[in-house]
Formats: structure tokens, sequence, C-alpha cells
């Protein structure tokens, strides 16, 4: 099952599995810790409980809950609702770096600290690609903020304790503690091809593209998105995204380094600036290429089309650096080394394609926005999303300006 996103209806979802779970009672066989003979979980020792109280200290005053006005569209209507997330203040001037997700169709937001003083916040940007936004607090005055840092480099091995602090069902200062259970994961399973990966990350937003996930085993809920993952040595390693109910205790987050890069970049500039070579990676696992990429899907008319790059091609160098990807969770990497070159500057790409090799000339578009702003037209009785040219490219349409309509209101004016 797909990881389960924040809102009501997650609410709904664990409300009825405890409920089968209760009215099921215990699975035969199952081991109970009956008072006095079931078995016994050793204490902590003073040691870990001590780490813990410091990472508590040393991260908790940066850690906020954050509560949004949305508006969403249902049946061609727009209607406001209140959903809440958490994240962490990242500089001296009150930015606050969360996930998109939980500052999508945001139309006012307020900062809750943890002493239980609130500031309304604007919105700097949001990334959907990553699913990083920065939000800045509007203080009194010249206010400074007390702030926190990202780790520069990943260095989590799996075992490693992480700590995850945010305000799971809005209950604020809260904790929970695991182990990082693989560093660098993909949200694909031993029985999936490489290549469903892409198609599980979103027809127009697909969040997870330029990173593998950091899957630990730190309980999260609805309200921790967007909160930090940290380490025993108290860095912020991760910002907590996703949660899932079935199957084991899992949760995700972003790597730390990606997501300092990307609240950096919205914070100068409003957005996230990415090269679009119009083309889909996978890698070599399976095959018997020794080096290189595979070329796995090639959109018409594109750049990489352009160049004359067929599916079926081997990406072995650019401009002279040799690339390769002998397991899947290599290729976001590389998908992130495309994207942060320039839009429009030309790059060398060495190709195979069967025995031969071609010397090519590559020049990447600018990505656009892969979707644009829903808006309601109350008048004709519908909501529409601004058409951008990724989103047409997605669909295969001829045309790369328009609305989509994503709901019609029944009984009016373009229902009937």
């Amino acid at each position: 099952m797909p990881p389960v996103e924040d809102g009501t209806a997650r609410a709904v979802v664990l409300a009825t599995t405890l409920a089968l779970t209760l009215a099921a009672g215990a699975p035969a066989g199952a081991v109970t810790a009956d008072a006095g003979t079931g078995p016994r979980v050793p204490a902590p020792t003073p040691e870990l409980r001590d780490q813990m109280a410091a990472v508590r200290e040393a991260v908790l005053p940066y850690v906020v809950s954050i509560l949004v006005v949305r508006e969403e569209f249902q049946q061609g209507t727009a209607r406001l609702s209140l959903s809440g997330g958490s994240g962490t203040i990242v500089s001296a001037e009150g930015h606050v770096v969360t996930n998109a997700h939980v500052t999508d169709k945001g139309r006012a937001f307020r900062i809750v600290f943890g002493d239980g003083r609130e500031l309304p916040a604007t919105l700097v940007g949001e990334d959907p690609l990553s699913d990083i936004a920065v939000l800045r607090i509007r203080g009194g005055g010249d206010e400074r903020f007390r702030y926190a840092r990202f780790a520069e480099t990943l260095d989590l091995r799996a075992g490693d304790s992480v700590v995850a602090i945010g305000a799971p069902w809005g209950m604020a200062n809260s904790l929970s503690a695991g182990v990082v259970n693989n560093p660098r994961r993909l949200l694909v399973s031993i029985f999936q091809d490489e290549a469903d990966h892409e198609s599980q990350l979103g027809p127009d937003q697909p969040s997870g593209r330029y990173y593998a996930w950091i899957q630990h085993d730190a309980p999260i809920s609805p309200g921790n998105s967007g909160g930090p993952l940290v380490d025993l040595a108290g860095r912020i390693v991760g910002v907590n995204t996703l949660g899932q109910f079935f199957g084991g205790d899992m949760a995700f987050a972003i790597p730390g380094p990606e997501a300092a890069d990307v609240a950096r970049q919205l914070i100068e500039g409003g957005r996230v600036r990415r090269a679009d070579f119009g083309m889909r990676l996978r890698s070599r696992a399976g095959s018997a290429f020794a080096s290189g990429v595979l070329v796995n899907s090639v959109r018409p008319e594109g750049p990489a089309a352009r160049a004359g790059l067929k599916p079926g091609d081997r990406l072995v160098a650019l401009d002279g650096e040799p690339i390769d990807a002998a397991f899947a969770e290599a290729i976001p990497a590389i998908e992130r080394r495309l994207a942060e070159l320039r839009p429009g500057s030309p790059v060398a790409a060495t190709i195979a394609r069967g025995e031969r090799r071609l010397e090519v000339r590559l020049v990447p578009d600018e990505a656009s926005a892969d979707r644009g702003r829903e808006r309601e037209v109350r008048a004709w009785g519908l909501t529409a999303v601004e058409l951008t040219p990724a989103m047409a490219a997605r669909r295969g349409l001829p045309y790369r300006e328009g609305l989509v309509v994503s709901g019609v209101r029944p009984g009016g004016a373009a229902a009937t």
C-alpha cells in the first residue's frame, strides 16, 4: 500500500485499523507480556537516556508546529479546511523548513512555538519535486530567532539510532525513537520493476525523483510531516515526510543535505531552477553491461530526442566524466546531477548504442512547473488547473497552454 499522507483520511484509516484489530483479538501464537510472566525489554541504559535527553534539548527549541488554512477543491467548488504539520527554524530571520505537501494549497499560515506562542508566517517558496517548502515567520520588529542547521554530509548506516521530533496529531513537543532501516531507499519492492518507481512518484508532482529516502522506524503520524529526523549527535539528518500504517513501522525522510540545498535556493530565489533533458534513466542492474546508465524512455521533441537519443541507449559519460548506475538507488543522484546543469548550456555526452560509441551534444531546456495552480471558476461551476508544458507533455497534448478541468459542481453551468 502506498504511504499515507497527512489529513483526516489518515485518521479514518488508523481508527478503522485499530477497530478491526481489537475486534479480531490477538492472533494465534502471538507473544504477550502478561504482568510478571511476559518477556521483558531491557531498560535503557543511563548513557542512552542521557543521549536522548541531550538530543531533545539540542533540537526541540527550533522545532515548531504549523497551522495551515488550505483552499481545497471538491466537485468543482473551493472549500477552506485546516491542517497542520511540523517544521524547523533554519535562519535568524525566521525561515522555517517543512514539507511542500504541508503548505500545498495554503492560504494562511501560523507558527506555533513549543512554549505556546503563535506568530503568522508567509510562504517563501515550495518545491513539490523535493517536497520541501520554506515559510518565514512574521515576528515583531527586528526579532531574531535561534535556529538549527542540517547535517552537511549523510553518513547514516543501517542500525544507527535516530529521533523524530514534531507534532503528531497536533501534539507539540513530541519525540519518538528508532533506528535507520536503510539510508538509501527507493519506494519499490522486490516484486516490482525498477521503472515502477517513476510511475509511483505521482503524475503531476512527482516528489522523490532526485533523492533516495532515509527509511527508519521511529514512529511518525499525521502532523510529523516536515519535522526533523535527528541522530544521537544532535545533527538534523532528514526531514520526515511519509509514514505507513500497514506492513510494519516504516517511515521515510528526505536526506538532510538535499533538503538544505533546496531550502537555500528557495530562500535565495523563491524557486528551484532545474534543467530538463526529456528522458528517464534506469540502472544497469540485471544487464550484462559493466558501466553506464540506461536510457529508459525519451520524450518526443524533448532535448534528448533532438540530440538523437533513443530508448535502450546507454549513457556512459557527461563532459568526459564517466557516469554509472549499478543499482537503482544510484539513479536519483544522477537525475539530480543532470537537473543541476544550466538550462540552455550544451553538454557533451558519450552514448553507447550496441557496439558503437556516439558523441552527442545535449542542450537541456529549463524545467517547467510540474503542476499549475488550481482555481475555482464560480460562474461556470467548475475548478480548473493551469496547464504547464510538463503536464501537457505527460498527457501527450499538442498545446502547451490552457486549463485542465479538475472538477464540476453538480447543477452548475458546466454540468448542464
